[in-house]
């Protein structure tokens, strides 16, 4: 079941400089991954009905695990990640981001899933979305952990993402005690017409002489 997208956290939400430094050591790893451990595969997970607009099958599914992980089963009623199909809201607000940014998150994604980035860091020999539940939960808290500057960077992108993606849905707000974004509309027309009251008080600009 797909949740209803607002305006919110969106895009915006997307931390823009999380990841900007995964990119030239995530490709390394990727394409090194090529063979071997790298080879074993990621368990996909039933599609949108509407299809995807940025993620691969193998992305969508590994971004889905990640927001099972950051947005567990809370109180009964209460939608979690899989429910609300946080990946697919994820995917939809990538799709509003240069393709830069959609292709560094991706080589994030097929890095954090990868079992030869997760026998080189961890020791583990399966990728991310082949462990159990609790496995999943481990390995990702490992990165964020970790000694090693970019996996603690790609951890708290992927978890920013995944928080911002679940409480962008207006479903789950009365039932977690989530208010939903602010109102700044006031806010902004206070600003608007302070501007334009500053603009006809001003002293026009004199005559050239």
């Amino acid at each position: 079941m797909s949740g209803t997208e607002t305006p919110g956290p969106g895009a915006a939400g997307i931390p823009r400089r999380s990841f900007l430094k995964v990119g030239a050591i995530g490709t390394a790893a990727v394409a090194a991954g090529g063979v071997a451990l790298a080879l074993r595969q990621t368990v996909l997970r039933d599609l949108p009905k509407d299809g995807l607009m940025v993620f691969t099958p193998k992305e969508y599914a590994i971004f889905a695990a990640v927001a099972d992980i950051v947005c567990p089963p809370r109180a009964e009623g209460v939608p979690n990640a899989t429910d609300l199909d946080v990946a697919r809201t994820a995917d939809r607000q990538l799709a509003k981001l240069d393709v830069a940014v959609q292709k560094e998150f991706k080589i994030l994604l097929n890095l954090f899933d990868s079992a030869l980035a997760g026998f080189l860091f961890d020791g583990r020999l399966k990728p991310f979305t082949q462990l159990s539940p609790a496995k999943q939960a481990e390995a990702f808290m490992a990165w964020g952990d970790s000694g090693v500057p970019f996996r603690r960077t790609a951890f708290e992108a992927l978890k920013r993402l995944a928080g911002a993606m679940y409480y962008i849905q207006p479903s789950i707000w009365e039932r977690t005690g989530y208010n939903g974004p602010p109102d700044v509309s006031g806010y902004r027309e206070a600003i608007r017409q302070k501007r334009e009251a500053a603009a006809r008080e001003a002293p026009a600009p004199e005559e050239p002489r």
